[in-house]
């Protein structure tokens, strides 16, 4: 009975030492296509050379956008006040019942 248990453990040994090994050559296939793989490479440099354009034209041109935005928000209010204050209707009074 012994000799059972025995042979059955070591079946279960050399079956788990191939299957590690069999995970650790597919683990080492995909990192080595991962590193050769020149495509990724090149996209994720590009993405990361176009955020440092960006962000590097922002500081650069802060405070003409800032003005540039003031002046937008600025003609949007005073438009919005036009067109409210156009109508003819005095809202606080009018009784629309």
């Amino acid at each position: 009975m012994l000799e059972k248990i025995n042979y059955a453990a070591d079946c279960a040994y050399v079956r788990s030492a191939y299957a590690c090994n069999a995970v650790k050559e597919k683990a080492k296939k995909e990192v080595d296509r991962f590193v050769h793989e020149e495509r990724g490479a090149a996209d994720f440099i590009a993405i990361i050379l176009i955020i440092v354009v960006v962000v590097a034209l922002v500081v650069v041109f802060r405070k003409n956008i800032a003005k540039l935005i003031n002046n937008l928000w600025d003609k949007i209010f005073k438009d919005a006040e036009e067109a409210t204050s156009d109508s003819g209707a005095d809202w606080n009074t009018t009784s629309f019942t």
